[in-house]
């Protein structure tokens, strides 16, 4: 986790480099994703090799073929 003083370093980098810096946020906070790790954790799903989900927007659930991006 980025702290403030992080943050305005890397603010300091850009300036000085002519560069931006992107970065992207995680979603291990969220309801969803706390439900699948606790039931990891709780050996419900096995062994996980490898696991990756995105969530394109707070909606989700709620898309239809209509409102889809």
């Amino acid at each position: 986790m980025l702290e403030r003083d992080d943050s305005l370093a890397i603010e300091a980098l850009q300036a000085e480099h002519g560069i931006t810096v992107t970065f992207g946020n995680s979603a291990r906070l969220l309801g969803g994703v706390q439900e699948v790790k606790r039931r990891i954790d709780a050996g419900e799903l096995g062994t996980i090799g490898f696991m990756e989900a995105n969530f394109s927007n707070e909606r989700a659930l709620e898309l239809t073929p209509d409102t889809w991006r």
